[in-house]
């Protein structure tokens, strides 16, 4: 199955990302829960111990990218606030999908969990969707509940 990333589909979430750049020695994802670190001032992957200031959003703004990953020193935004995303089970630790009405946490890795202490939202329900291959795959409807910075 594909990683499946939608954030913000219906246009709700704030964008964050004046002046955010990928902190030293880090990689960041689409999806991925992210924090700015209070020290340096950019942005890193959030953890299960930190609460996270939003989800990485957007696309790489680099000529002719080998990956979708940024990686330190570019330019990133983050999406905060109250909005939907579309996500695969990649992004849950442990590599399941939440059931309906589970609450949201930050997880080790920019990864969500169902268990912690840093909520980030709820999950709403499980829907199929069709992957980039044509194959239909179920995610997980999320209503991130996520600070402003």
């Amino acid at each position: 199955m594909s990683k499946v990333a939608i954030i913000d589909p219906d246009g709700r979430a704030l964008r964050y990302g004046k002046d955010l750049k990928v902190d030293t020695g880090q990689t960041l994802g689409v999806g991925k829960l992210a924090r700015i670190n209070p020290t340096t001032g950019k942005v890193e992957l959030g953890s299960a111990g930190a609460a996270p200031s939003g989800v990485v959003y957007g696309n790489r703004d680099v000529y002719k990218p080998t990956s979708t990953d940024w990686t330190e020193g570019e330019n990133v935004t983050l999406a905060v606030g109250d909005f939907l995303a579309y996500l695969s089970a990649d992004y849950f630790s442990g590599g399941a999908l939440p059931s309906a009405g589970s609450i949201v946490y930050a997880a080790a890795d920019g990864l969500l969990g169902t268990s912690g202490t840093n909520k980030v939202g709820k999950c709403m329900r499980q829907v199929s969707a069709m992957n980039r291959e044509g194959i239909s795959q179920t995610v997980a409807e999320i209503l991130f509940e996520i600070g402003k910075p």
